[in-house]
């Protein structure tokens, strides 16, 4: 299976919901995190649920950063908590069992924590600069590297990714796959540059995917937790 590609919203860009090129992009991505920092819960409600209804993304691609209780409410298919969010299993316990829930984290310390929780996966970043993160120092492939080797659920990387060589460094340290924010938002044609990405990472599989089914083939009992095996 090869790697996963997340696509997170970009604060300021608006997705024309009538704009077949954004549509593109979102019939290439495995997962779309609906970020808006600046709009309240009941503005990021309404953007999901237009997005939902007009088919621009089918709920279970859809992913709604910080706000579990939209999420809960849209009956997507998952959550993406902040660093600073909520423990994972105290957020689990306030919305449906079927909910997927992942979480940015910058240590191995911070993804251990929350794969104790209960997190489904991890995002880990920002690996290269990025606009974004302007003035602080990347965290790097060493840092993707020590997440990965943490931990037993999956990693994907974030943060200024653009380049095939650099999808190549990033799925070779072991990690299921990307989450980009500029390289799409930003692009002249963002549905041509999420299926330049999704080809780029066919040379590539789910490292944490790979790993489940070969002990899977010894025979051996593993812990499965929702989302665990249903794509990230």
């Amino acid at each position: 299976m090869p790697g996963k590609l997340h696509l997170i919203s970009k604060d300021g860009v608006s997705m024309n919901h009538g704009d077949d090129r954004w549509k593109q992009a979102l019939g290439e991505v495995d997962r779309f995190h609906l970020r808006q920092k600046s709009l309240s819960p009941e503005q990021v409600y309404q953007w999901g649920k237009q997005l939902l209804e007009k088919r621009m993304i089918a709920e279970e691609k859809l992913v709604i950063n910080s706000w579990w209780q939209v999420a809960d409410r849209l009956g997507c298919v998952g959550v993406h908590l902040p660093e600073n969010a909520p423990p994972v299993d105290w957020v689990r316990r306030q919305v449906r069992g079927t909910l997927q829930i992942g979480c940015s984290v910058h240590s191995p310390k911070k993804a251990r924590q929350r794969e104790k929780e209960g997190a489904d996966y991890l995002l880990f970043g920002h690996v290269y600069g990025t606009p974004s993160k302007s003035g602080l120092r990347p965290r790097g492939l060493t840092g993707l590297k020590e997440v990965i080797q943490s931990v037993n659920i999956p990693v994907l990387a974030v943060g200024g990714i653009y380049l095939r060589e650099q999808v190549r460094e990033v799925m070779n340290t072991g990690c299921s796959g990307v989450a980009v924010i500029s390289a799409v938002a930003d692009a002249k044609d963002p549905g041509a540059m999420a299926l330049q990405l999704k080809k780029w990472l066919k040379g590539y599989p789910d490292a944490h995917q790979e790993r489940r089914e070969s002990v899977g083939s010894f025979g051996k009992t593993e812990r499965v937790r929702i989302g665990d095996s249903g794509g990230i």
